[in-house]
């Protein structure tokens, strides 16, 4: 399920914010949904892969657990999709990317793949459509079948392979569908030859499963807070079915903070008709990473165990925060000796302090808190201007003109309708034009300074007169971009001179700007007492993406010693691990960049092996 990131913010929770977004949770969603970024219990197995996930699908190859998802966190048009890989169920891993020519665009769902015709078919939602996708193994790469022709027109699709061989797909939402696909996969068969009804409000993410000459359709029922997940079941996979009194087999238990059990995809694990439900969860309320306003909620990925009734119906289970553990021996028997230990970081944001990367499971993280805006954005406070909207004379850009006439409001400005606005003062007409003086210590132009910026629609930036930045279009949210490098040299020590001007083309309209820090970050772990330590692994904010990061060891944490050195990483890969016998009892991540690519520093765990 893909949520509209297109809403107002809500009031910060703390007077603490960071430049990239807004701390934590407003009042209000803390006390209606709780702290999302908070464990119940040591070592906790669900969520299963560290990182912002949804959508998912799990597939198993041989004696190989994959998994498939939605890559969260990067609002409407998701991140690049990677293929989750695990023997055992516990310790899960990705290494590349494995569908590179979506990366970035509106995608979402990737059904579970089926072998077939010698090769791995999978459906999925590109453009508010469902494609099919191909590749030759099953962690791709996969590319679009049938030159990219559309599937159905719909959203949401998994395929199911009968024992004849025969491929069936279910598809869309509010009445999903299904289809016999084409023996050669070229496309669906004709009509649809079944139609689901489930008479519960909206559905979306259908699946299909059989069981015992039993088939089932199971569908994520209503969202956000309240997503569930139903089924129908049938004696022929062209119905008519039937829909059991209860039919809701997963929903969210509000009294422990476990909301939006959505999106569900079901495996049988053995053949044994031992099954699993992979599902996400959803980070109610909360709002810590770049795309997410108030109605942006961002997801992870859980698993339960669930089986049937004597007469074919599904038995209803509760999500856990325990999850279901190992399906095999463990393919890591060494000592986490990092679990549990003293950790400290540059900063923290509240609730995501440094300790958070070490209490053994994927449901918290620490979130450094980049508090060095310089010159504030509407985000932390509310900054006076000198603004018109009528069209100044030349030289409305330096330093030297006089702006005496204009009008002085609050930041931001625009209209509050706009996706990501902070409205102080109104703006409505086609045209604004934005000063503000502000001071520069010696100590501020030692440091990596960037523009922090909000348009709709065009915008130019000036420092000091000289051009920072030409900005086409729109965004719906603040990003930090760098400035150019002769308005970067213009700046001085003292008083300095910010001129925005920004065209309003249609739609909503909002211009900001401010000027950040972006220097570096560090956390660091203390194990105690000195040991010995072949490996760490690390499970990043922001997994697919790229984190240059260096780590060090020390045993007095006063002389730092190289453990590996990641500041030109280009590998796309979730743990990093770095290997090297030491012995150690501190070990510190540095971030050259606390914000990057408007992502903040932040880690989901940090480990460390005695072997």
């Amino acid at each position: 399920m893909k949520l509209s990131r297109y809403a107002p913010q809500l009031a910060l929770c703390m007077a603490v914010a960071a430049p990239f977004m807004a701390s934590c949770a407003s009042a209000q969603d803390l006390a209606k949904y709780g702290d999302q970024n908070m464990s119940k219990g040591p070592m906790e197995g669900n969520p299963i892969i560290p990182g912002l996930f949804a959508d998912p699908s799990l597939a198993k190859f041989g004696d190989t657990y994959y998994l498939y998802c939605t890559t969260d966190g990067f609002g409407w048009n998701a991140g690049r999709w990677v293929v989750w890989k695990s023997k055992d169920f516990v310790h899960w891993s990705f290494s590349g990317e494995s569908f590179p020519e979506i990366n970035g665009q509106k995608n979402w769902a990737p059904g579970k793949p089926i072998f077939h015709l010698g090769r791995y078919w999978f459906p999925f939602t590109w453009m508010d459509n469902n494609y099919l996708a191909v590749g030759d193994k099953p962690e791709g790469p996969f590319h679009f079948a049938n030159d990219r022709k559309q599937l159905t027109p719909s959203i949401d699709a998994e395929l199911l392979k009968d024992d004849d061989g025969t491929v069936y797909l279910i598809s869309g939402n509010v009445k999903p569908v299904i289809h016999r696909m084409k023996p050669d996969m070229s496309g669906v068969d004709g009509p649809p030859i079944a139609t689901l009804d489930y008479n519960k409000g909206y559905v979306e993410g259908a699946f299909l499963l059989k069981r015992n000459g039993m088939y089932y359709a199971g569908a994520a029922n209503l969202g956000y807070a309240e997503y569930r997940n139903i089924y129908a079941m049938s004696r022929s996979i062209a119905g008519p079915y039937t829909y059991p009194t209860d039919n809701i087999i997963l929903e969210p238990i509000p009294s422990d903070n476990l909301w939006g059990t959505g999106h569900g995809q079901v495996l049988n694990i053995d053949g044994k008709d031992n099954w699993v439900m992979i599902y996400l969860r959803s980070r109610m309320g909360e709002k810590v990473d770049p795309f997410q306003g108030s109605g942006n909620v961002y997801r992870q990925i859980a698993a339960e165990r669930f089986s049937f009734n004597n007469d074919g119906t599904i038995k209803p289970f509760k999500p856990t925060r325990s999850g279901i553990g190992l399906l095999a021996a463990s393919t890591d028997t060494a000592t986490n000796l990092a679990f549990g230990k003293t950790a400290t970081a540059s900063s923290s944001l509240p609730l995501y302090g440094a300790e958070k990367a070490v209490d053994g499971g994927f449901g918290t993280r620490w979130i450094v808190a980049d508090t060095s805006q310089i010159v504030p954005t509407a985000e932390k406070e509310a900054g006076l201007w000198k603004w018109t909207t009528t069209r100044p004379a030349d030289g409305w850009a330096n330093p030297t003109y006089d702006d005496s006439g204009w009008t002085q409001g609050k930041s931001g400005f625009g209209t509050p309708d706009t996706p990501g606005a902070i409205v102080g003062t109104r703006w409505d007409t086609g045209d604004i034009w934005l000063r503000r003086e502000f001071m520069l210590t010696e100590e501020d132009l030692k440091q990596d300074l960037r523009l922090r910026v909000h348009h709709d629609n065009e915008a130019e930036v000036y420092l000091n007169g000289i051009g920072a930045a030409t900005l086409d279009n729109f965004d719906d949210q603040y990003q930090t971009i760098p400035m150019s490098e002769a308005a970067r040299t213009g700046l001085k020590m003292g008083k300095n001179l910010i001129v925005v001007h920004c065209h309003q083309a249609g739609g909503g309209q909002y211009v900001d700007a401010g000027i950040v820090r972006s220097g570096a970050a560090w956390w660091k772990i203390d194990l105690g007492q000195t040991q010995q330590v072949a490996r760490t692994e690390i499970s990043f904010n922001y997994p697919t993406e790229i984190t240059p990061y260096v780590l060090e060891w020390s045993t007095d944490d006063k002389t730092w010693q190289p453990y590996a050195d990641h500041s030109d990483d280009a590998l796309y890969e979730s743990p990093k691990v770095d290997r090297k016998a030491v012995s150690a009892r501190y070990f510190r991540v540095t971030f050259p960049q606390s914000v990057r690519s408007n992502i903040p520093a932040g880690l989901w765990e940090f480990k460390a092996f005695d072997k």
